[in-house]
Formats: C-alpha cells, sequence, structure tokens
C-alpha cells in the first residue's frame, strides 16, 4: 500500500546523503551530519542489534509484521499501553485515542486524546463517528492514498460532514470541475480504509498474527470482495482465521 511513498522516500534520503558527500567535502561538518541524518536507511542489521540489545536488557519488544503504526494502536486497543508515543499522527487514523507526539528531552510533549475532540472549537467533531474521522484524514491525503490536489484538512473536514458517503463527495467533486480526482480513485479509497482497518498485527498475548480489527461478523463486508487481500499485510484472511 505505501510503494509509491516508499519509493519516493528511498529517492529523498539518497538525495539527502549526496548532499551530505558534498558538504562534507567543502567542510561543512554540521550542515552534513544533519543531512546524512535525513538519508539514513534503516537495516535489519540495524534492527537485528537493537533487538539483541533488548534481549540482554529484558526488555519487552514487539516486532510489527507489516507497519508499526498498526502495532501500537493494536497494543493500545488491547489496553496493553496506556498511550503511544510517536511523530506520526496515522496514529489517530488507526484508532489510538491516546497520542504523545513532539516528545522532548527533558520529558514533554504534546498529548491529543481523541476523547477531547468535542472540545475543538474551528471544527465541530461532535456528530463525526470514528470512521467519519478515518475517512476525513484518507480523503486529507495520507501513506496509503495521495490527496486529491486542493483537497486539505477544512475541505475534507465539510466533505464528510455534510456527507460519509466516498461515492457521492466523488460525484460533488467531479459535477464541480474544480478537482481532478483520479479514475481509480474510490477504489484505492476503499483499499486504504480497509487497510486502516484490517491490517496484520502480532497478539502479544495469543503469540500470533491477526488483524488491527476482526474481520468474522465485520460490519465492512467489502473486505470479502477481495480475493488478493495482500495489501493488507502478509496473512489472509483464511490464514488469520485458521491459525
Amino acid at each position: 500500500m505505501k510503494g509509491d511513498v516508499e519509493k519516493a522516500r528511498g529517492k529523498s534520503r539518497k538525495q539527502h546523503r549526496e548532499e551530505g558527500d558534498a558538504l562534507w567535502k567543502e567542510g561543512k561538518m554540521d550542515v552534513a551530519i544533519k543531512k546524512y541524518a535525513e538519508g539514513i536507511s534503516i537495516t535489519g542489521e540495524m534492527v537485528y542489534k537493537l533487538i539483541k540489545a533488548l534481549r540482554q536488557k529484558k526488555v519487552e519488544y514487539v516486532v510489527a509484521p507489516y507497519e508499526a503504526d498498526a502495532e501500537m494502536a493494536y497494543l493500545y486497543k488491547e489496553k496493553y499501553v496506556s498511550l503511544v508515543i510517536t511523530e506520526d499522527s496515522d496514529l489517530l487514523a488507526f484508532g489510538c485515542d491516546r497520542v504523545l507526539f513532539k516528545l522532548d528531552n527533558e520529558g514533554y510533549g504534546y498529548e491529543i486524546d481523541t476523547q477531547n475532540l468535542n472540545k475543538v472549537t474551528e471544527l465541530n467533531f461532535n456528530y463525526f463517528s470514528k470512521d467519519m474521522f478515518l475517512k476525513m484524514c484518507i480523503l486529507n491525503g495520507c501513506d496509503y492514498l495521495p490527496s486529491i490536489k486542493g483537497i486539505g484538512l477544512k475541505k475534507a473536514y465539510k466533505l464528510i460532514q455534510h456527507n460519509p458517503s466516498i461515492q457521492d463527495i466523488i460525484k460533488l467533486l467531479n459535477t464541480e470541475g474544480k478537482y481532478t480526482v483520479p479514475p481509480t480513485y474510490i477504489q484505492d479509497f476503499q483499499k486504504a480504509f480497509l487497510t486502516f482497518k484490517f491490517q496484520t498485527v502480532y497478539d502479544t498475548k495469543e503469540k500470533k498474527m491477526t488483524s488491527l480489527n476482526k474481520m468474522e461478523g465485520t460490519l465492512y463486508v467489502e473486505v470479502f470482495d477481495y480475493e488478493d487481500k495482500s495489501f493488507l499485510g502478509p496473512y489472509t484472511f483464511l490464514d488469520l482465521i485458521s491459525l
């Protein structure tokens, strides 16, 4: 689901490293180091060394089978953790209610608790369901689906507020004629929505793979329309219910 994003990030990291090399040759060490930091790629060897260090210190860790964001949201959902510390706003889209952003060296950060969304004055979230909030996030643009040019957070909010159906929203945008909507946008939107809902995670209690939310008995029956569910992670629905 993030293939295009990862390719773009890979090119960006390579560019930062090249810029770092050029700055280093010019003797601008401090600036070069910052560029090198922006160009770091985390390798399997780095991860393995970290895991060995954690084991030695008896620090519990979890290796996410797909995305770390979904795994952290699952740990929160299962009450295994009380909140998540991150720099990534995707945690809110995954359904994690309490997130601590911008944690500094003194232990200070900004907590967002979605239970307090009704206190936001600029936008009225009183009648927003979690699904509406997620659709707003996707429409605004996420790693799984780029935003439609000209659609920002406030526009996405207004569109979802008045009509939570993505089909009707796209029909409205096409009627207005001011936006260029990709021909596969509705299908891509649905896959992004399902990925946020059913991504593969690791159940630390049962010691097995599962999905972020249960597929059995789900109201989101469109997930069963996909014979190939590999976009949800390394395990298909049949694998999940048989494990």
